[in-house]
């Protein structure tokens, strides 16, 4: 019987100042409040395991059982982000930029979303991307790469922006900042010049454009110099150079594996729960950055120019996309 705050406010179920539901918006909506399960914090204790439940998992009966959290947030703190002002971005089969409020960034363009922390005192304000590393396997597949490896040698060997090929990573619509399920991925400026090495380049950058766009949007706050990176394309040293150039930004690794981040998040609010952690931010502090990756400054010119075609596409190709 007790929902977390995470998962109520990314459904958008839950007033974000109440901390409690959008009583308005079910009524509004017909959905009986009395069905809805109790919110309270994901560090909560939500009761203790069950005999039956203890047998069939190989437990011991008793155990105390935390809330949880949904993944998105359990992942940003396995990340170490359970500070205010911190960031981070996961780049994976897709990708977003989180950082954690105090108060909620309330964009009137709705560019961005809000999830409730685990702990129930801040927010995780992010935007995400749709298709990421997802565009990736796809053009490994279209162009018979045989290895990721592979991938990233090829679109090493042709210079920042392409040669002016420019990839929209749209294959399933898009998320932030432009939130329309009808926009559908674009290989733009092709030239005879243009070999199979520059569509691999192009589309390593057009994901790190949209990740740029979001982390625009974030910096009207204020500046975010840094940024945590986790996921399965953190392996990739040439996209996270790429990226780290593209959106002008400090990358850096962490020790906590790519997998296991939403698992070690989900576990750090059960600590606090049961009271071995005074709180989040003490729970995750053993999560230390391993490796820093710094921007090229010489890419800049190339990269801003990138942006600037990038950014003018998504509006002169929106009314072609909502064609029937």
């Amino acid at each position: 019987d007790s929902g977390d705050f995470s998962d109520a406010s990314r459904a958008g179920l839950m007033n974000l100042q109440s901390r409690d539901y959008d009583y308005d918006m079910l009524e509004n909506l017909g959905l009986h409040a009395d069905k809805f399960p109790t919110l309270r914090p994901s560090c909560a204790i939500a009761g203790r395991l069950t005999e039956e439940a203890a047998y069939h998992l190989g437990l011991r009966a008793g155990i105390p059982v935390s809330v949880g959290g949904g993944n998105g947030m359990c992942e940003s703190v396995g990340a170490g982000v359970a500070q205010d002002g911190a960031y981070y971005m996961s780049l994976d089969t897709a990708a977003w930029i989180a950082g954690q409020s105090k108060e909620p960034f309330f964009d009137p363009q709705r560019r961005l979303g809000h999830i409730c922390t685990l702990d129930g005192r801040s927010f995780s304000v992010f935007g995400a991307m749709r298709c990421a590393g997802k565009c990736v396997n796809w053009a490994q597949k279209l162009f018979e790469v045989g290895s990721p490896r592979a991938f990233d040698a090829a679109a090493s060997n042709i210079p920042a922006g392409a040669d002016g090929l420019i990839f929209l990573p749209y294959l399933e619509g898009e998320r932030s900042p432009v939130y329309d399920e009808q926009a559908q991925g674009v290989f733009f400026g092709m030239t005879q010049q243009h070999r199979r090495e520059h569509f691999l380049r192009a589309v390593l950058e057009g994901v790190g454009c949209g990740l740029s766009q979001i982390l625009d949007v974030l910096r009207e706050r204020g500046e975010i110099p840094d940024l945590r990176i986790i996921g399965g394309g953190a392996k990739s040293k040439v996209w996270k150079q790429i990226i780290a150039d593209l959106c002008e930004v400090r990358l850096h690794d962490v020790t906590t594996l790519s997998d296991s981040a939403a698992t070690l998040g989900a576990a750090a609010a059960a600590g606090v729960g049961i009271g071995l952690f005074d709180s989040l931010s003490q729970a995750v502090s053993c999560i230390a950055q391993a490796s820093v990756l710094s921007p090229e400054e010489e890419t800049y010119p190339a990269y801003r120019a990138l942006r600037a075609r990038y950014d003018c596409l998504y509006p002169a190709l929106a009314p072609v996309f909502h064609q029937k």
